[in-house]
C-alpha cells in the first residue's frame, strides 16, 4: 500500500509505503525516455509494462523524455515523414502531442507518482514557453479523479529531484532516500555512463540515484561506511540506477552508427522483511524487464 503526502517543496515527494507482514512488497517501475509521440516509440512494451504496474500496484516513477515533440513547425530536427498518423491532420500539434499520451496513459494515471522533465521537455519549455509535462500530470490527474482511483496521480517535478520512502515494515518505520536526474551529455558508448556514477557518488548523498538519458541500463552498487543513530559502525550500499529508453533505433541512429540497446524499465521492490537487513526491516532487489 502506498500514498503520496501533499507537497511541501517542488522538489521533495514524499511517498509513504506501509508493508505490515514478512514477504509483504511493493513495486516501483523506474522508467524513462518513453519518447511516446515518436515513430520508433515502442507502444506494445510500454502497455505491457503500464499492464504489470497495475496488476502490481505499482509507483511509476517516470524520469524525462516522455515525449519526443521534435516536429513543431519551428523545430530544425522536424520531418514531415516522421510525424505519427495519430498526430496528422492537427495545426495544435503540441495540444495533439499531449491529447495521444493522455488517451494512452489515462488508464494507468493512478499509478504514476513522478513526471519528470527530460531535455525533450525542456527545450519546449525555452523555446516555446510551455511545459508539456505539467500539462499531462493535470490531466492525468484528471482522470484519477474521474475514475476514483486508489492513487491521485503524477506530480510534475523539475529536471532533477528527490523522492522519500517513508516506510512502517512490521511496524518498524524506515526511510530511504532516492535522487533523480534525467542525464545530460552524450551516450558515452565505451563506459556507459559509468564514470558519471562513480563521480555522483562522492556528492550525492542518497541510498539510491536514479538517471535516464542516455538510452542504457545498468545497476551499480557502491558500499559505504558510517555510524548508526546509536554510534554503531554500519555499512550500507548506494544504487545507482540507469533506466533505458522505449524507443527503437531511426534512421539517424543508424547514420551515426549507433548501436542497439536494450528496452523497457526496471523494476525496484522494497520488501519487509523479519530480521534487520542492512539495519533496516526493508530488503531491496531489482528486476530488469528488458527487450
Amino acid at each position: 500500500m502506498w500514498t503520496i503526502d501533499p507537497p511541501k517543496s517542488p522538489d521533495v515527494l514524499v511517498a509513504r509505503i506501509t508493508l505490515p507482514h514478512a514477504g509483504d512488497k511493493q513495486w516501483i517501475m523506474l522508467s524513462g525516455d518513453r519518447h511516446h509521440d515518436s515513430l520508433n516509440a515502442d507502444w506494445k512494451l510500454e502497455k505491457r509494462h503500464l499492464d504489470k504496474a497495475k496488476e502490481r500496484d505499482a509507483m511509476i516513477l517516470d524520469v524525462g523524455d516522455l515525449f519526443d515533440v521534435m516536429q513543431g513547425r519551428s523545430d530544425r530536427r522536424a520531418r514531415k515523414g516522421a510525424i505519427r498518423p495519430e498526430l496528422q491532420g492537427r495545426d495544435d500539434y503540441f495540444d495533439a502531442v499531449v491529447d495521444m499520451a493522455e488517451d494512452f496513459y489515462g488508464p494507468y494515471a493512478g499509478q504514476f507518482a513522478v513526471l519528470a522533465l527530460g531535455n525533450h521537455e525542456d527545450s519546449i519549455i525555452h523555446h516555446g514557453e510551455l511545459n508539456l509535462t505539467a500539462h499531462l500530470a493535470r490531466r492525468l490527474r484528471g482522470v484519477a479523479r474521474e475514475n476514483g482511483t486508489e492513487h491521485t496521480g503524477p506530480r510534475a517535478m523539475g529536471y532533477s529531484g528527490w523522492v522519500q520512502f517513508l516506510i512502517k515494515a512490521t511496524s518498524k518505520a524506515s526511510r530511504l532516500d532516492l535522487y533523480y536526474h534525467h542525464g545530460s551529455g552524450g551516450a558515452a558508448p565505451v563506459t556507459r555512463g559509468t564514470i558519471k556514477a562513480n563521480r555522483r557518488a562522492t556528492w550525492i548523498d542518497s541510498d539510491f540515484v536514479f538517471t535516464g538519458h542516455i538510452h542504457d541500463q545498468w545497476i551499480l552498487r557502491q558500499k559505504r561506511i558510517g555510524l548508526t543513530q546509536r554510534g554503531v559502525p554500519m555499512e550500507r550500499t548506494q544504487y545507482h540506477i540507469q533506466t533505458p529508453s522505449y524507443k527503437r533505433l531511426g534512421d539517424w541512429e543508424r547514420r551515426m552508427e549507433m548501436a542497439p540497446r536494450h528496452r523497457g524499465c526496471i523494476w525496484l521492490s522494497l520488501e519487509a522483511v523479519g530480521g534487520v537487513v542492512a539495519n533496516t526491516r526493508v530488503k531491496v532487489d531489482f528486476e530488469e524487464d528488458l527487450e
